[in-house]
């Protein structure tokens, strides 16, 4: 669906000195697809000078290049991140910058299809539109709204492994359209935040679970450049609340959508062998259905040009069809499997910042956190968490 309306764009007026700047207010008419709202608004300086503005909705994006309003039907943008074009002119010299412009409300009408072009190719064919997303959007030092929940430690006080884990002390919304987990240390005590979407202390019709129905699509964008101590990781997943690890997939799986563990290759540790003798550039993806069973791989992220480290927002994906799962890095495939696929309907969405000291921990990392004090406090910010569904009849 085309459609041709008029679109308001209100902002400070920003000088341009070879392409001109916006005015205080404009009116333009411009071809759009599928934009319902838009809830971002940025400017971007690239490595020549040139300014750029674009705004972003879950269904759709706008980008404004130096003045000129063009309906971005063929390219990929997400907030804060670097504008990657399928057609010329590329823009890959995009800085990443956020200098605070208003917010943009935008309606456009048109239907709820997501543009392929936002989505991995390699998603099996069908009418793919976003069923759940969360933009953390709000005020500054806001905890994220329900249906997030704060793990307890499993009647642990709060406590699992070596990590205390807070109820909104270390995770709490930026003010910038971003949610903050923060791992600090305090006294001798490492605290952080584990977020999930279920909770066994409030009824069940306050949880958001999924089933794969007839195909679902889980991503979210993640910057993980501020996570630097030994030690600590940092997952977003899915889990069943009730008998995971049974060995039964229709009771539910662990589907690690990406693990991002932090390690120097201690003594005694198998990231001792790896090149760099550090895990900074890769991502651990799995699917464990009991506590010895599990398809898994660890994945450098080099081999595919990425750099995870590179203070942009990178995109994590799965893909759960019926008796299948496909994991991907910023919309590359990295992994797939046939083995354990969950067939529950009850899998929760998490997002967590751990840790487990050394020696003996849960990675075999050998790491303690305390000899990195000096680099805490850690944060990761996560830009959002979007669930897509396929619609039946598809593909």
């Amino acid at each position: 669906m085309t459609d041709q309306r008029q679109i308001k764009i209100q902002s400070e007026s920003v000088p341009n000195p070879r392409r001109g700047g916006l005015d205080e207010e404009q009116s333009i008419n411009a071809p759009f697809q599928g934009i319902k709202t838009a809830t971002r608004f940025e400017r971007h300086r690239d490595m020549w000078g040139e300014t750029s503005f674009w705004m972003s909705g879950p269904l759709g994006v706008v980008v404004v290049m130096g003045g000129v309003l063009t309906v971005c039907s063929s390219c990929y943008v997400s907030s804060n991140d670097v504008v990657r074009w399928d057609a010329s002119p590329p823009f890959d010299g995009l800085i990443d910058q956020d200098v605070g412009m208003d917010a943009v409300v935008m309606d456009g009408g048109g239907d709820a299809s997501v543009l392929q072009d936002e989505l991995p190719t390699g998603l099996r064919e069908g009418a793919w539109t976003l069923s759940w997303n969360d933009e953390f959007d709000g005020p500054e030092n806001t905890l994220p709204p329900d249906p997030w929940f704060f793990f307890d430690g499993w009647e642990h006080e709060g406590v699992w492994r070596d990590a205390h884990y807070t109820k909104g002390e270390q995770a709490y919304l930026d003010g910038q359209g971003h949610l903050a987990i923060d791992a600090v240390l305090i006294g001798d005590e490492l605290h952080s935040a584990y977020l999930q979407t279920y909770d066994w202390t409030r009824p069940r019709t306050e949880w958001l679970t999924f089933g794969s129905e007839q195909g679902r699509y889980f991503e979210a964008a993640i910057r993980l450049d501020g996570l630097n101590a030994g030690g600590l990781w940092f997952a977003f997943w899915l889990f069943a609340p009730s008998d995971t690890y049974d060995g039964n997939p229709d009771t539910g799986t662990e589907m690690d959508i990406m693990e991002y563990v932090v390690a120097y290759g201690a003594e005694g540790s198998w990231t001792r062998q790896l090149p760099e003798r550090n895990t900074l550039n890769y991502i651990h993806v799995a699917n464990i259905w009991s506590q010895t069973d599990s398809s898994d791989a660890f994945i450098d992220a080099s081999d595919l040009g990425v750099d995870l480290r590179d203070g942009r927002y990178h995109h994590f994906g799965l893909e759960w069809e019926p008796g299948l799962l496909v994991f991907y890095l910023d919309h590359m495939e990295v992994f797939r499997t046939q083995v354990g696929v969950s067939t529950s309907d009850n899998e929760a969405v998490m997002l967590s910042l751990e840790y487990d000291e050394g020696p003996d921990d849960a990675w075999g990392l050998n790491e303690n956190v305390h000899d990195y004090a000096a680099w805490l406090p850690n944060r990761v910010l996560v830009d959002y968490v979007r669930v897509y569904s396929r619609s039946a009849g598809d593909g």
